[in-house]
């Protein structure tokens, strides 16, 4: 039976300061940026060699605070909606979510144009905007 890592205070610090994360639930369930979502599995598409632990260590996470398995878990599941659904999955309020109230969260959710185009600008900076996904992001920007 798998036993529930609870984070103490000292850690959920931590964590919070990783512009990675938005927030924690539950003391327990760390929640993503979209951003970091996308970059991590486009990542791992790239360099198919590295594996989630490189990636999320790359992201300036502390490895010792995070269970062994967790990078590989998240890093799996987002990579099958990523075959399912394509980019469009890692939009904010995209039809394929289902969002639920974020505890303990650092920072104030913005409205949606302005989540995607933070979106674009990061996707812009680390050079991962493909003129697939600049098309998707217009359609999505064109229905607000």
């Amino acid at each position: 039976m798998n036993r529930i890592r609870y984070f103490n205070e000292i850690e959920i610090e931590e964590l919070l300061h990783n512009s990675n994360i938005i927030g924690i639930k539950n003391r327990s369930q760390l929640i993503y940026k979209n951003e970091f979502k996308l970059w991590a599995v486009l990542e791992k598409v790239k360099h198919s060699e590295k594996t989630a632990r490189e990636i999320f260590e790359s992201a300036g996470f502390n490895m010792n605070i995070l269970n062994e398995q967790t990078p590989q878990r998240r890093l799996s599941s987002w990579i099958k909606k990523y075959k399912v659904f394509g980019v469009e999955y890692f939009i904010p309020n995209n039809q394929y979510r289902y969002k639920s109230k974020i505890l303990n969260s650092k920072i104030s959710v913005p409205n949606e144009t302005e989540e995607i185009k933070s979106l674009i600008d990061t996707l812009e900076k680390n050079n991962l905007l493909t003129s697939k996904l600049t098309l998707v992001i217009e359609k999505l920007l064109n229905k607000l």
